[in-house]
């Protein structure tokens, strides 16, 4: 199955059939996130390794000891998202303290502990995305904090970060009309921020949109006003929301009936994280 596969809608409704077929001649490079650790550091200097979009651990780790100011750092991808997570047996108030981008990187985090899987802090779970797109990759620095005076030690601690970001691809060569439907499934917490970054088949930025999703509820963008007709490209999806937290559906619609106007799902495509095209 080709990374950006389209679904048929076989069974929709009788009335028009299409009598096209939808073609995407899409290629993205894969990017290999790796983190380093500086060396000769102190104890509660010390900076741990983490690396994306490989098990186990969801893509972190558990770690036997840990000190309140310990520092983890992982390599993102610029105008992407991510989403880190700590838990300790033993102590609820495990939580991240200051999350930074290097080289004054613009970095929007988000807490969302409170989100579906609830956990105890508020910080217990940082979401957050690199807004400038023209940074190739940046590093990213998060302390952890544990006791309720964020000053005392914790043993058996899960910290996993992974990548948010969706990734699909646009045509509206094939027909007129296309949506980018985007569904916020939280049940509670606050709304969804977003952008949808969409570029074309060589690589020039077409159009950038940002948007806000309430918990519960769909926000729809209309592709082909974005870019316009002919064209065909990567769309890229990067949000504050954790993982699984939002739904990502480009529709292609046939016209039934321009009077009164009647539409038609026909071809659909649901973004998927670079973890799931591995």
């Amino acid at each position: 199955m080709d990374l950006y596969s389209f679904r048929s809608l076989e069974d929709s409704p009788k009335g028009h059939k299409p009598s096209f077929a939808a073609h995407l001649g899409l290629l993205l490079a894969a990017l290999m996130l790796v983190a380093g650790a500086a060396p000769g550091q102190s104890s509660a200097e010390q900076q741990h390794l983490l690396v994306l979009n490989e098990l186990p651990a969801q893509q972190g780790g558990i770690y036997a000891q840990l000190e309140s100011g310990d520092a983890f750092s992982f390599i993102a991808a610029g105008g992407s998202s991510y989403c880190c997570t700590i838990f300790a047996d033993k102590d609820p108030a495990a939580r991240f303290g200051n999350v930074q981008a290097e080289n004054n990187v613009s970095l929007n985090v988000c807490e969302r502990g409170l989100a579906e899987p609830m956990l105890a802090a508020s910080r217990g779970r940082i979401c957050m995305s690199l807004h400038d797109e023209q940074v190739s990759l940046a590093k990213v620095v998060l302390t952890v904090l544990f006791g309720e005076d964020g000053r005392a030690n914790a043993s058996n601690i899960r910290l996993s970060c992974e990548e948010t970001t969706l990734f699909g691809g646009f045509n509206t060569q094939a027909v007129s009309v296309n949506f980018l439907e985007i569904t916020n499934t939280l049940h509670r917490d606050k709304e969804i921020e977003g952008v949808v970054s969409v570029t074309d088949e060589i690589g020039h930025r077409r159009a950038v949109k940002g948007l806000s999703v309430a918990a519960g509820r769909r926000m729809d963008v209309n592709i082909h006003d974005l870019v316009g007709a002919s064209g065909h490209g990567p769309v890229k999806l990067r949000h504050n929301g954790p993982p699984g937290s939002v739904r990502a559906v480009l529709t292609h619609y046939a016209v039934v009936s321009a009077n009164p106007l009647e539409l038609r799902p026909v071809l659909q495509q649901e973004l998927r994280t670079r973890a799931q095209m591995r």
